[in-house]
């Protein structure tokens, strides 16, 4: 054998190893690309079902992902509907006490959460936090 056939029949060698690591390498694009598209989906969803007010993140992004909507919202919103008990009650925009009946304006409360900041005085931080809960 003359040595440029040997070196044709290596060079043919080199040829079939190269083509079965690119088809390994595209498999494992293929996997990766896959899992890395279930990671974003489980994301989003964690996002939308966080924002929706749900309790229990975990249970709350498993039913939205065998429900088959196409989007994360959607999913959230659908759920909601579906499963009320998964999810925080709305919050109304008011406070429930009558106008007329609020103590203090929101600027007095502003003050005092920058006057708790500001000095670190734990007093202050419990009055604070007392006046804001009884808002």
């Amino acid at each position: 054998m003359e040595e440029w056939e040997k070196k044709a029949r290596e060079a043919e060698a080199r040829l079939g190893e190269a083509e079965e690591e690119l088809a390994r390498a595209r498999l494992k694009l293929e996997e990766t690309t896959g899992a890395l598209a279930a990671s974003e989906r489980r994301r989003d969803l964690e996002r939308a079902m966080a924002q929706a007010g749900a309790i229990d993140l975990d249970a709350a992004v498993l039913l939205a992902e065998r429900s088959g909507e196409a989007s994360a919202e959607h999913a959230a919103a659908a759920l909601r509907r579906e499963r009320p008990h998964l999810f925080r009650p709305e919050r109304r925009s008011g406070s429930g006490a009558p106008a007329g009946e609020r103590d203090e304006a929101p600027d007095a409360l502003d003050a005092l959460a920058a006057r708790a900041r500001t000095t670190g005085d734990p007093r202050v931080l419990a009055e604070y936090l007392r006046r804001r809960r009884e808002r």
